[in-house]
């Protein structure tokens, strides 16, 4: 049996592509797993609720582990991960609040 870590790890390597900066997702799992799963208040199917707790991923040059516990909280589904960074999906290289569910500021760009 898997240990929910390790199927968040599996999520994460359904995107593909040197930009997606593995070393520094995988820094940041556990913790971003942990606060979705055990502290966080949300409502995946009313992302932007007034009475949600708020995460902002402030080392935004690595959404792949963030990306991939939204997918596992069913923010969007799974199968998108799989397009991340394509010219059509909704997961950039730095996460974008206006594109990302559960997303609640654009981060990691340079200026921010």
């Amino acid at each position: 049996m898997d240990t929910d870590i390790q199927r968040i790890e599996r999520l994460m390597g359904l995107t593909t592509g040197d930009e997606k900066h593995d070393a520094s997702a995988a820094s940041t799992l556990h913790v971003i797993w942990t606060l979705y799963d055990r502290v966080m208040r949300y409502d995946p199917k009313h992302p932007r609720s007034p009475d949600r707790d708020r995460f902002v991923l402030s080392k935004g040059h690595g959404p792949v582990a963030f990306y991939a516990v939204l997918a596992d909280k069913g923010f969007f589904p799974a199968d998108e991960l799989r397009r991340f960074m394509t010219w059509d999906s909704i997961l950039g290289a730095h996460p974008d609040r206006n594109q990302v569910p559960g997303a609640e500021v654009s981060t990691g760009s340079l200026g921010h």
